[in-house]
């Protein structure tokens, strides 16, 4: 559920003007994790003793959190769209089924690969950024901070970028703004990338977070919106493992080929490059929001 797991509830609670914001809120609280483990773990890891406490205290922390999950119902009393109520009385389909399904629809394949690109690179720098930025003779303390700085500040895109998506339905444009954005940032990290020159390198990464996060809750809702109506849990499921295994590969390449860490991102640069140029030829009908404001699918669906 850490990822990919939000649409799925915005769809059964939100109604069309409020799903992308829903979405992005559910989606950086999970991100939010991230970011307080970035200040506890230097906190608390002050010798390799220390790493049993620090992964104790996250347990003890993640346990807390999550039983409030345990009263919240899996649908409200009244569908809050005509989408959300459609889909419950759908017949569930096969799992297999809707996958082909996906993976044949030529415009959803586009999206999936500009969406799994810039998720995959921009998880691969935050992976490697003790590496990178420990290679220019920063500290714990000044990475860990860098790296709670960029989740807020994508916690705080996501908001600006969800509420102006669910206001004028500007998916694709929302997210060629954010991933061009991202892609100039990390040109800027770029050229800033040494030893004494923090502040820069801290508003670039910065800037990076907040527009590069907050394009991902955006892009999960614009797969849910062009394939309705297959379930939005298989949708982001398949979105989320396809980035995954993506950044997994990155992170590979990263580590064992790449021997001069002030050239990440720049190459995340141009990976953004071709991040832009995917979902410039993505073009595809928000079917689900055709529903919810004509009360029917458009033909084909």
């Amino acid at each position: 559920e850490y990822m990919g797991g939000q649409p799925p509830f915005s769809a059964a609670w939100f109604p069309a003007s409020q799903r992308a914001l829903s979405t992005s809120i559910l989606f950086f609280s999970t991100v939010l994790g991230g970011g307080v483990g970035t200040l506890l773990a230097p906190m608390v890891i002050q010798s390799p003793s220390d790493t049993p406490y620090f992964l104790m205290l996250q347990a003890i922390l993640g346990t807390i959190v999550c039983v409030p999950a345990l009263f919240i119902p899996s649908l409200p009393p009244t569908p809050p769209s005509r989408s959300s109520e459609l889909a419950a009385s759908l017949v569930p389909t096969a799992f297999l089924g809707d996958i082909s399904r996906l993976l044949h629809n030529r415009q959803f394949c586009v999206l999936l690969g500009g969406f799994a690109l810039s998720f995959a690179i921009l998880n691969t720098v935050a992976i490697t950024s003790n590496d990178i930025f420990t290679a220019f003779d920063y500290s714990n303390l000044q990475i860990g901070l860098i790296g709670a700085g960029t989740v807020f500040c994508g916690m705080f895109g996501a908001v600006v970028l969800s509420v102006v998506t669910d206001m004028y339905d500007v998916f694709k444009g929302a997210l060629l703004c954010v991933n061009a954005c991202t892609g100039l940032c990390m040109l800027g990290l770029y050229a800033v990338l040494q030893p004494d020159h923090y502040l820069a390198v801290v508003l670039f990464v910065f800037a990076t977070g907040f527009f590069g996060i907050s394009g991902f809750p955006v892009g999960y809702e614009m797969g849910c919106e062009v394939v309705y109506p297959i379930h939005p849990a298989i949708v982001t499921g398949l979105m989320t493992v396809t980035a995954q295994w993506l950044s997994i590969l990155f992170t590979a390449i990263e580590y064992f080929a790449v021997t001069n860490k002030r050239m990440v991102p720049l190459v995340a640069s141009l990976v953004y490059a071709v991040v832009v140029a995917l979902l410039s030829a993505f073009n595809a009908p928000l079917n689900r929001r055709l529903l919810d404001r004509h009360g029917k699918l458009p033909a084909g669906c």
